[in-house]
């Protein structure tokens, strides 16, 4: 699976909807997460995955960045989407435009909703 949509209820009226997005080399260190408040168009989350270099090496880079070293290629990583991921992307953003404001949500806390 290359995607995954959920909500969530935070805050017993807050609704979350959620998009997990996995690269098509399908390593689960390449996604990313959007997310967006159900009733709420003002903004859109995205969460990467940042991959994990190890103790020794994440503190090089620590000590690197504290002194200003940057890299002119800069601190990036790709994920490659085909086709279908992004339709489905398109229209999950497409779906966070056209919903309705509202200022209630779905009661609940901890509630789990998949869409599949």
């Amino acid at each position: 699976m290359d995607h995954e949509i959920y909500e969530t209820d935070i805050y017993d009226k807050t609704r979350i909807r959620h998009i997990s997005i996995l690269c098509d080399c399908e390593h689960p260190e390449h996604q990313f997460i959007l997310s967006y408040f159900v009733g709420d168009k003002t903004e859109m989350f995205m969460d990467i995955h940042l991959a994990d270099r190890g103790f020794w090496l994440g503190l090089i880079y620590a000590i690197k960045y504290i002194f200003g070293y940057r890299s002119r290629y800069g601190a990036f990583d790709e994920i490659i989407l085909n086709a279908d991921t992004v339709h489905i992307l398109k229209n999950f953003v497409f779906e966070f435009m056209n919903q309705p404001t509202t200022s209630n949500q779905t009661t609940g806390t901890g509630n789990i909703v998949r869409n599949e």
